[in-house]
């Protein structure tokens, strides 16, 4: 078993040694629930170009709908070609959010957006450098 990864958000990821064991736990006072995992839930960085653009399309285009993947860029008017190749996985398994990773308060505001959304957050993509 790997050892649990902390975020300043208040996460709690751990990864047990199947897929199908991955949890999560939301640390928050009242809020202590292990979820298990049916469509994963995904949020990914410096998704306008890249490794995040093509791992955000990769993912958001699994034929069993595995995912749900939230991808995240700094600039929103970059957004153009990530929905044309989305096609129509843009908004069902493909969602498009502002993030500027340099930003806690902005980190902060989508992983509350993220939580009261969807409860948990399964897999972390960080594909942008922080400086």
């Amino acid at each position: 078993m790997s050892a649990p990864l902390h975020l300043n958000t208040n996460l709690l990821v751990t990864n047990t040694a199947s897929c199908k064991g991955i949890q999560f736990r939301h640390q928050r006072p009242g809020l202590n629930t292990t979820f298990k995992m049916s469509q994963r839930v995904v949020l990914i960085t410096g998704c306008s170009t890249g490794i995040g653009y093509a791992l955000a399309i990769l993912l958001a285009k699994d034929p069993n709908k595995s995912f749900k993947v939230y991808a995240t860029m700094r600039n929103l008017e970059k957004r153009v070609q990530l929905e044309e190749t989305a096609g129509e996985c843009l908004e069902t398994t493909l969602f498009i959010e502002e993030l500027d990773v340099c930003s806690d308060n902005s980190v902060a505001e989508l992983v509350d957006k993220l939580i009261a959304t969807e409860g948990r957050i399964d897999i972390l993509g960080k594909t942008v450098r922080r400086d």
